[in-house]
This record gives C-alpha cells, sequence and structure tokens, in this order.
C-alpha cells in the first residue's frame, strides 16, 4: 500500500476527496487537524500515481516528525583511528 499525506491550514480536502481518479483508488482515508492521509493498494498504474503527485504535490506534508539524526560536524566530530 502506498499512502500520501496532506496538508493545509484551512482542513479543506473537498477538491482531493472529490477527484474521480483519486476517489477510485482510495482504499484508506484518514483525517485529522490540518491533515489526512489516504492509502491506495493498486500497484497495476504508475499513472495514477503520477497524476496525485503532478495534481496535488503543492499540498503533501512534510515531515511528521522530527528528525533527531545527529549531524557530523555538527553534533559530534568523528574521531581518526590511530593505527596500531
Amino acid at each position: 500500500m502506498k499512502y500520501y499525506t496532506f496538508y493545509r491550514e484551512n482542513n479543506d480536502f473537498s477538491d482531493i476527496e472529490n477527484d474521480l481518479i483519486v476517489e477510485k483508488l482510495i482504499s484508506t482515508k484518514i483525517k485529522w487537524t490540518h491533515h489526512m492521509m489516504i492509502g491506495i493498494t493498486e500497484y497495476k498504474n504508475e499513472q495514477n500515481f503520477s497524476y496525485i503527485a503532478l495534481k496535488y504535490s503543492e499540498d503533501f506534508a512534510g515531515e511528521l516528525y522530527k528528525d533527531f539524526t545527529p549531524v557530523m560536524g555538527v553534533d559530534y566530530t568523528p574521531k581518526k583511528k590511530k593505527n596500531a
């Protein structure tokens, strides 16, 4: 299953929900404040995924959680190995 998460401040996703192509593909839909996630199980036609990406890409949600991965040179400095 492939998931797309959309973000809008006005919380109005009616254009996505009423889109005939998207409506046929959606197998899961979850909504919460300012977000909507749709799940699509059809993998046979990549054109449908491209259609969603091209038409609604400006509304794709960014990272929903903060990335705490350490950054080399900022959070730590790697030590050089000493030759034995």
